[in-house]
């Protein structure tokens, strides 16, 4: 099973902050045999890809400056 979900970049920076416990996200996940299923989730930082805290709040300070640039 694979899948992508999407978030609010404000969000995510609240909850790698601690400013959340948990976030809204939405996407789909894939079944074996090809199929789609949309779905809606709440998220914690353990549902992230393991990497450092530091790693994420330098990651998000990025995208944020790009965000900043492209108003």
């Amino acid at each position: 099973m694979a899948g992508i979900f999407r978030a609010r970049l404000a969000d995510v920076y609240a909850l790698w902050h601690a400013k959340r416990d948990v976030i809204e996200v939405g996407g789909f996940v894939e079944q074996a045999s090809g199929v789609r299923n949309a779905q809606s989730r709440q998220v914690s930082r353990h549902d992230f890809v393991p990497h450092s805290t530091t790693y994420f709040h330098q990651v998000l300070h990025q995208l944020l400056l790009v965000e900043q640039q492209e108003r």
